[in-house]
């Protein structure tokens, strides 16, 4: 199985997460806000659920060992590819 975080897919295009920046934008500008000031608290929402979202993200992948990229076991190579003389010695 191959787990999907979604989060290449930026915060403000998702539907679902709209209304939560909004709400967040709002706590953080204040209700009287400006547009100005609350542009600014926008962006800042965003960043924010940003933050949560890859942190659901990491929390899911440490709690499953499954989901975790083995490490391949690799020989030293130069910038060509060429296994090294160290490599070589073995």
């Amino acid at each position: 199985m191959r787990f999907r975080h979604g989060l290449a897919i930026p915060v403000a295009v998702d539907p679902a997460l709209g209304a939560e920046i909004e709400r967040l934008a709002l706590v953080i500008a204040g209700r009287d806000a400006d547009p100005s000031r609350l542009e600014c608290a926008s962006r800042v929402a965003e960043a924010q659920i940003d933050v949560l979202r890859v942190r659901r993200a990491r929390r899911a992948l440490l709690a499953d060992p499954s989901l975790r990229v083995k490490k391949a076991e690799r020989t030293p190579t130069d910038r060509r590819g060429q296994e090294t003389s160290c490599a070589a010695a073995r």
